[in-house]
């Protein structure tokens, strides 16, 4: 049988580093939860088809965290078709095309489906450089011990350069080097968060706001305690609906008339997603049209003219009979999500399969109607 992770005697308590790869960190954790993760994976790809397996393990140890997570996503899939009693190949030949789909899944009572799985995330690939960046700048100050104080971080500025971490970890001993953990407490006692010593670091276009905080006691006898305390970030605006459509509308159109339901997985990967932004996604954001007369002004709730299946002049994309739609189905949130089916008014091949056993999603009399199924931990087994 193919095997995943590698087989060792693992002892290793180290936490994850920010640029060590989550395969990585799961094959050498001795961790419980990085043992259970190990074990949810290796099951998911022993049944995964065998001619996409090396494939999909090349993803897993060397596509970085979006390549891994993009595999896991699909592990996933497999495995709940299968739990849903269904049979499943990869990326198999397509009508009238030569592109190749993630999923064909057959159904023994409602025959054959198309599957394509795709990530909705807000972070472009100029931003995972720069955060690949900051993390090795940020991991090189988690090694310098310090006996008095943890340090407090916030990034104010990038840079397109890699930055010096042993010049960061100099300058933080020469702002904080001399303070003693009583000195420190003593401070934020009498003057609260106002009154902790505070330092910038600036080289090479980063700007770094530094603050020492003081050590507790108890803190002297963790093996793997980090120099870095708290990490703090800016207010970043996501607009999780349009993030959402803008990655289903890159498969909607992909394969054109097969003869079956296609249905896209989508996997939100915003913490904040909810099912309001999937709907907005799907059929335009909600909104309020308000009309003035002379007696006044009335509101009536509507929606925007930028749905993936309706635009506003009339349905579209009616080949995609629904959106499976998740929300950080990630070994990172141990797999803690929620799955909803949204099936698609308009399809020209409506899917009715065993997928409408999860929480479905439906237009009924003009009103979109949630039905609540199995939850998805249930399905495939995993701890609720």
């Amino acid at each position: 049988m193919a095997q995943l992770f590698p087989e060792s005697n693992r002892l290793d308590e180290r936490p994850k580093s920010r640029t060590e790869s989550l395969f990585a960190y799961y094959s050498r954790s001795s961790s419980s939860q990085a043992s259970a993760i190990r074990g949810i994976l290796e099951n998911w790809y022993a049944v995964f088809p065998t001619e996409g397996q090396s494939d999909l393990r090349a993803r897993l140890t060397h596509g970085g965290h979006i390549g891994f997570d993009s595999a896991v996503f699909e592990l996933l899939l497999n495995s709940l078709a299968l739990a849903l009693g269904c049979r499943t190949s990869v990326h198999p030949v397509l009508i009238g095309t030569s592109k190749r789909c993630d999923f064909l899944v057959e159904s023994p009572q409602h025959g054959k489906a198309i599957v394509e799985a795709v990530l909705a995330r807000g972070v472009s690939a100029i931003e995972v450089g720069q955060n690949a960046r900051e993390g090795m700048l940020l991991d090189a100050l988690d090694e310098l011990e310090t006996d008095n104080f943890f340090i407090g971080v916030h990034v104010l500025r990038q840079s397109a350069t890699s930055g010096s971490g042993k010049r960061l970890k100099r300058f933080v001993i020469e702002q904080f080097g001399k303070l003693h953990r009583d000195e420190i407490r003593s401070r934020f006692e009498q003057v609260g968060l106002d009154g902790l010593p505070t330092a910038t670091y600036q080289e090479e276009g980063w700007e770094i706001l530094l603050t020492a905080l003081p050590k507790s006691d108890s803190s002297d006898e963790d093996e793997y305690s980090r120099a870095i305390g708290f990490e703090q970030t800016g207010v970043i605006e996501l607009k999780t609906s349009g993030i959402v459509r803008r990655a289903l509308e890159k498969k909607a159109a992909r394969y054109g008339h097969q003869g079956c339901p296609q249905i896209i997985a989508v996997n939100s990967l915003d913490p904040f997603t909810s099912d309001q932004h999937f709907s907005d996604a799907l059929f335009g954001d909600e909104c309020f049209e308000m009309t003035t007369t002379e007696t006044g002004h009335s509101f009536r709730e509507t929606r925007l003219p930028n749905g993936l299946w309706h635009d506003g002049s009339g349905p579209r994309y009616r080949r995609i009979s629904g959106v499976l739609a998740f929300t950080n189905a990630t070994t990172s949130r141990g797999f803690n999500a929620t799955a909803t089916l949204y099936l698609n008014p308009w399809a020209s091949e409506p899917y009715q399969g065993e997928l409408t056993r999860l929480t479905t999603a439906r237009v009924h009399a003009g009103r979109l109607v949630t039905t609540p199924g199995t939850p998805l931990t249930e399905v495939l087994g995993l701890p609720g």
